[in-house]
């Protein structure tokens, strides 16, 4: 399951998604679920002297794996430096 919220920046020949992606493949097992995940979280800078368009990447995350019944998933950013926290 991919989902998308954002816009498309088209710069020939090439298209990026930026915004928010997230790509989810879960598969239902008898107690408990195998994941995985793709996450990614981009916005677009302006430079203010020269006006160029660039993509910033503030997130991205992947992973694979099993999930008890009951259970969770958490990703955590543990330096503090690095990151907004923002998503």
């Amino acid at each position: 399951m991919e989902k998308f919220d954002g816009n498309l920046l088209t710069a020939a020949p090439k298209t990026k998604l930026v915004g928010i992606s997230l790509d989810l493949s879960p598969k239902v097992l008898r107690d408990s679920i195998s994941i995985a995940l793709n996450a990614t979280s981009t916005k677009t800078i302006i430079a203010i002297f020269t006006g160029n368009l660039s993509i910033q990447t503030n997130f991205v995350a992947a992973c694979r794996v099993t999930v008890p019944s009951g259970g969770s998933l958490i990703i955590e950013n543990d330096n503090q430096k690095l990151g907004s926290g923002l998503l």
